[in-house]
């Protein structure tokens, strides 16, 4: 059922295991026992026997520890049935992963054996019956690295300033920060008398957060700040009576706001959002000539941008 699965798959996820589900028109009971010890996978089945009664078995890593659960069902697969065994998925698969909980390969096959309407035996009842708090719960740390693009608007004297960024940083539970490398593409400062190139380096510290905290798709907001590194190189001197200066670099605090959209997939991250970087200096570029200033360019103090970042965000401290 399709709608089973999605809420398996919802609540492992949230627990950051990736699960895959597949559908099988008969159930062999052989799979559960089959696995070996190369498996390093934790596998659950489950097996609606009847509209009452769902049965549910689970293999864990390298075929080690097996747990079995019979589970009755008020109205059958209703949207309270289907919850109540998503839940039970979902503890039995963490007891597995990260606690000693389970029973043998061969307490498991007799069990399976056993027909519906038999009494299983108290050892596999007790063994079979994990909890929450039989399982530690994962590691809310996470790391985070990332590539992304951006685009900024300068303004009519520059236009757009674009290049590619790299990414750091640590994500616990729905609170990231993030620490930002963003290299410009060179944007071009022109007039009559000469041309000049200039490029910016931007540094970002920015924390964001994003809502719902365990869905696919996701809210992003975020505020940071940093610094720009502007490189202001004179390239060209088309009047024989300028003398070039050489090259300036100098940095301008700036302060960011970032809301966007988040597409999770496992530890997978797609984020597209726009920006708004907020110099905290007035900035402007001039040609000084014969005791005069001409005014080549003024980027504006608060610059819209966009984004798009590409990230993957493992657990730490995960065994």
């Amino acid at each position: 059922m399709p709608e089973l699965a999605a809420t398996l798959v919802e609540l492992l996820e949230r627990q950051n295991v990736e699960a895959h589900v597949v559908r099988s028109l008969r159930f062999q009971p052989a799979e559960v026992t089959s696995g070996s010890e190369k498996d390093r996978n934790a596998w659950a089945f489950v097996v609606p026997e009847t509209p009452a009664l769902a049965r549910l078995y689970f293999r864990g890593p390298r075929a080690e520890r097996y747990l079995l659960r019979d589970l009755p069902l008020r109205d059958g697969l209703d949207e309270y049935g289907r919850e109540l065994i998503a839940q039970v998925v979902e503890s039995s698969v963490l007891a597995l992963l990260h606690s000693t909980a389970g029973i043998t390969r061969e307490q498991a096959s007799a069990e399976i054996d056993r027909p519906v309407d038999a009494p299983r035996g108290e050892p596999t009842v007790s063994a079979a019956s994990p909890t929450p708090s039989a399982a530690r719960p994962p590691s809310k740390w996470r790391a985070w690295t990332a590539l992304g693009y951006a685009f900024e608007w300068s303004g009519g004297d520059l236009g757009a300033a674009h290049g590619p960024g790299l990414e750091i940083g640590l994500e616990w539970s729905a609170l990231r920060a993030r620490l930002i490398a963003e290299r410009a593409f060179a944007q071009t400062l022109a007039s009559p008398e000469l041309i000049a190139s200039l490029q910016t380096t931007a540094l970002r510290f920015v924390v964001d957060t994003y809502w719902p905290k365990h869905a696919a798709h996701a809210l992003v907001i975020g505020l940071g700040a940093g610094i720009d590194i502007l490189d202001a190189q004179p390239t060209v001197a088309s009047d024989p009576l300028l003398t070039l200066a050489p090259g300036h670099s100098h940095a301008v605090p700036v302060v960011r706001a970032e809301v966007g959209y988040q597409l999770r997939q496992g530890p997978w991250r797609l984020m597209a959002f726009g920006f708004v970087d907020a110099s905290l200096l007035y900035t402007h570029y001039d040609l000084v000539r014969a005791g005069s200033e001409v005014r080549l360019a003024t980027p504006w103090p608060v610059r819209p941008g966009v984004g798009l970042v590409f990230g993957w965000s493992p657990s730490i401290g995960e065994p």
